[in-house]
């Protein structure tokens, strides 16, 4: 053991009186008087209104560098290689682009057809979307997604009618009601995958599943379930069309500057997660039970 060393008395001493000089100046403190000078109140004021200003200074920097982190996190997972990204992603986006036109020229003939036959399709279609802002600013307030589908022609940008196909696929998601069961498993499917505030959940079992330095954001992808729901009740695309159009979502979300900067995204990872959960029940026909199997 460590004996313990007594300290001299002049130590002791030296304790003492600064206790003594502490309670001396508590006391005085407490026996103060206010100066309610005018001169002393608008000091005090100019003071606190500094203190304020500095300390929202400091917020203001640390809000800056919180949201500078995460931007240049989104670039790291964006310019590094993403597994599921790079094997999913059709280089060729000249032929992605045609096939995807194609398709669109289907869905177009559909839902215009669709909104003289249904009232209810026909309001849906009056609304402006919610992604409008990005692929049609302004003009979708005056024509909605009604007037959109019937200007749309093939000399759009791929991302921009990417984008309005979710915003299609969001606006007739109430209307088909064709497989509730398969629509409310994947739900609960998307559900499982992320955060209340619908931000990626990575201690999710479908997060955890995934290969290493897949980028995530936000859990499987309801937009593109939403797009791929109609599409199936439309009835109008092959398969190839159909992958085609989730290599333009995936596009659309990567390229949209808007969605990056506002963390509004899906990855590539979550498109395809919706679009194999959609090839396992509606295309390979697997048993319509339990939990989807879908991993990607």
């Amino acid at each position: 053991m460590y004996a313990q060393k007594e300290k001299p008395a002049e130590n002791k001493s030296s304790a003492v009186a600064h206790s003594v000089a502490q309670k001396k100046t508590s006391v005085n403190k407490s026996i103060s008087f206010e100066d309610n000078r005018p001169e002393a109140v608008s000091q005090r004021k100019t003071e606190m209104l500094a203190r304020k200003h500095a300390t929202e200074q400091r917020q203001s920097i640390q809000r800056k560098g919180s949201s500078r982190q995460n931007y240049v996190q989104r670039v790291i997972q964006r310019n590094g290689k993403d597994v599921i990204e790079s094997t999913v992603l059709d280089q060729n986006t000249e032929a992605v682009k045609a096939d995807v036109d194609i398709a669109m020229s289907k869905i177009k003939f559909a839902v215009i057809k669709l909104s003289f036959e249904s009232v209810e399709v026909a309001n849906a279609l009056k609304n402006s979307g919610r992604d409008w802002i990005v692929y049609a600013p302004l003009i979708s307030w005056f024509y909605g997604i009604g007037g959109l589908i019937i200007k749309w022609n093939n000399t759009w940008p791929l991302e921009d009618t990417a984008g309005l196909l979710i915003d299609l696929g969001i606006a007739l998601r109430k209307i088909s009601t064709q497989g509730q069961q398969a629509q409310f498993l994947m739900n609960a499917y998307m559900k499982a995958s992320r955060q209340s505030n619908k931000k990626i959940d990575k201690t999710s079992e479908w997060a955890t599943d995934l290969p290493e330095h897949t980028a995530m954001q936000a859990g499987v992808s309801a937009s593109t379930a939403n797009l791929l729901k109609m599409i199936r009740m439309l009835d109008v695309n092959t398969p190839r069309e159909i992958e085609a159009i989730m290599n333009g979502v995936i596009l659309y979300w990567k390229n949209s500057k808007v969605k990056q900067a506002l963390g509004q995204f899906h990855t590539a990872a979550e498109v395809w997660a919706a679009y194999t959960y959609h090839l396992e029940k509606y295309v390979r026909k697997t048993p319509d039970s339990g939990t989807p199997r879908a991993k990607l």
